[in-house]
């Protein structure tokens, strides 16, 4: 069975202060997460996918920068770095 994390050890995972982590819960941006009575549980699953997608989105950003940078479309970067 897998292991649920509370609201303090996420945040502590995520590098962030519980009051952040419940700020981007708020916003529907962090990871997916059920209660327990009051309590906010989350999955390991779920802390590695939100994780994954932040990674990604970030790699997204950075492509789009240089893009603009660059004056290229992202498309094209994308397929020169392939």
């Amino acid at each position: 069975m897998e292991k649920n994390l509370d609201a303090k050890r996420t945040a502590e995972i995520l590098d962030i202060s519980v009051i952040t982590l419940r700020r981007l819960l708020a916003r529907g941006e962090g990871p997916r997460f059920f209660k327990v009575g009051r309590q906010l549980r989350f999955t390991e699953a779920a802390l590695q996918d939100y994780l994954r997608c932040a990674e990604q989105e970030q790699q997204d950003h950075q492509l789009e920068r240089k893009a603009a940078f660059l004056g290229v479309k992202v498309e094209q970067l994308s397929r020169i770095r392939r």
